[in-house]
C-alpha cells in the first residue's frame, strides 16, 4: 500500500516540477526577507555599548 501511494506521490510530483520548484524558491525568499529584517533593525554591538540604558 505504502509503495504504490509513494509512487503515486513521485508522479505526481515529477508532473509538476515547475510549481514545486515556485513554491520552494517562495519559502526561500520569505526566509531571506525574514532574515534581511532581522539584520537591518537589530541594534549592533557599538550602539549597545554608547547607549547601555536602551533595551
Amino acid at each position: 500500500m505504502f509503495i504504490f501511494g509513494g509512487l503515486l506521490i513521485a508522479k505526481k510530483i515529477n508532473n509538476n516540477q515547475h510549481i514545486l520548484n515556485w513554491v520552494i524558491g517562495g519559502i526561500f525568499a520569505i526566509t531571506a526577507l525574514i532574515q534581511l529584517w532581522r539584520m537591518l533593525t537589530k541594534k549592533d554591538a557599538i550602539h549597545k555599548m554608547e547607549h547601555p540604558a536602551e533595551k
